[in-house]
């Protein structure tokens, strides 16, 4: 995918650049296209093993093929049932709440864009700037926080049933949820700490070696270092609004997107003013507000779940006193270094941050045994060295 939609906008940025944008647009409904095609040939193929095992009554309990609860690719198009209403009502209900959301999250998402397009606040080259440094920073958030994200609300919502109260879950399964929880908190909190530490003391050279003086002269190092505090905060909101949309009930879904109204015209409001007061720093700032206000409930809805179980999974934010201690030298160190090493001797600060890398690195390992565990074992799984 990533080839293709590149490739395309490649050639025409070389060989056609005044239709770059529409080839972009191209490359997009291309990219979207063979997915498609991709996924229905191979469910094709599926489909055509599985009546091929039926149809000789070679069938295996364990086959997956056989697991499949389609027959056809025309199944994958809406039609009705047999013996059930035209529409089902809950089922209904549930997706028009997430419809709503959807919008709502796209506001707050995207919404200083639709701020700096209606009311000019930013000239280009101050757009141009704020891109470069959004897009830096949202890398962690992408390549490692999104698939977290993403999987963390797959399996809260295959453990949880949102219809029936917490309560009255199995128990065990509840413990393994909370325990789940209390871990990823743990371990994004710790990276999100280690991109504030270090963040805003090479934030200036990241932007100098990527760009050059073009970033590093204006406010480029102030926004991204604001940007290491919002994508810290991105990995927290984004594990516990995960749990929280899959523990919520329709009816709760559909009053916290009430919650999202008044979040995303806050949040508007807030990078208006903001981006007024402060410049393009305004929009970093306001996002950091309204993700604030969104773990806020977030962590109210999970701690009232939790009350009367016995269970802290939230106690997971909080580092221990020897990962506190060493963040704090770290910050202390590579801030010292950033004033009186660099510019000057650019190889010497980053070795100093390289040594207290190490330094935060074996704080951890020392206080977080079986979160390391976990992730030497996933590894190996990535690798293909443990079944």
């Amino acid at each position: 995918m990533m080839v293709v939609r590149v490739g395309t906008l490649v050639v025409s940025v070389l060989y056609y650049p005044a239709y770059t944008i529409k080839a972009m647009a191209c490359g997009q409904v291309a990219v979207s296209t063979i997915l498609v095609v991709l996924y229905w040939f191979y469910f094709h193929q599926q489909f055509q093993m599985k009546a091929k095992l039926m149809k000789n009554k070679d069938l295996h309990p364990d086959d997956p093929t056989l697991a499949l609860p389609l027959n056809s690719v025309l199944d994958f198009f809406p039609k009705r049932i047999q013996g059930q209403t035209f529409i089902e009502s809950d089922l209904a209900f549930l997706t028009w709440g997430f419809f709503k959301q959807g919008i709502l999250k796209q506001v707050l998402t995207e919404g200083e864009r639709y701020v700096m397009t209606v009311f000019a606040v930013l000239s280009f080259a101050e757009q141009g700037v704020y891109d470069v440094v959004n897009n830096l920073g949202s890398m962690a958030a992408r390549f490692i926080f999104l698939p977290i994200e993403e999987s963390s609300y797959f399996y809260f919502a295959q453990m949880l049933n949102r219809q029936i109260p917490i309560e009255k879950q199995p128990r065990q399964e509840i413990k393994q949820v909370a325990g789940v929880l209390y871990r990823l908190l743990r371990a994004l909190s710790l990276v999100g700490s280690i991109i504030v530490v270090f963040g805003f003391s090479y934030s200036h050279l990241l932007l100098h070696l990527y760009g050059g003086a073009t970033l590093t002269d204006g406010p480029g190092p102030l926004l991204m270092r604001t940007h290491c505090l919002s994508v810290c905060l991105m990995a927290i909101n984004g594990v516990t609004e995960a749990y929280v949309f899959a523990a919520m009930s329709p009816k709760e879904l559909d009053k916290y997107n009430g919650l999202m109204v008044i979040l995303s015209c806050m949040f508007l409001f807030l990078s208006w003013l903001l981006s007024y007061l402060v410049g393009s720093v305004g929009f970093i700032l306001a996002n950091c507000i309204n993700m604030v206000l969104r773990i806020i409930h977030s962590l109210w809805f999970i701690s009232v779940q939790y009350q009367n179980l016995g269970f802290k999974p939230l106690r997971g934010m909080i580092p221990t006193m020897l990962e506190s201690a060493s963040l704090v030298f770290v910050f202390a160190v590579t801030a010292t270094s950033s004033l009186l090493v660099y510019p000057e001797s650019a190889i010497f600060h980053v070795i100093i941050g390289a040594i207290c890398g190490l330094v935060v690195i074996g704080a951890v390992l020392y206080e977080e045994p079986e979160l390391m565990r976990t992730v030497v074992i996933a590894v190996k799984r990535r690798l293909g060295k443990v079944d």
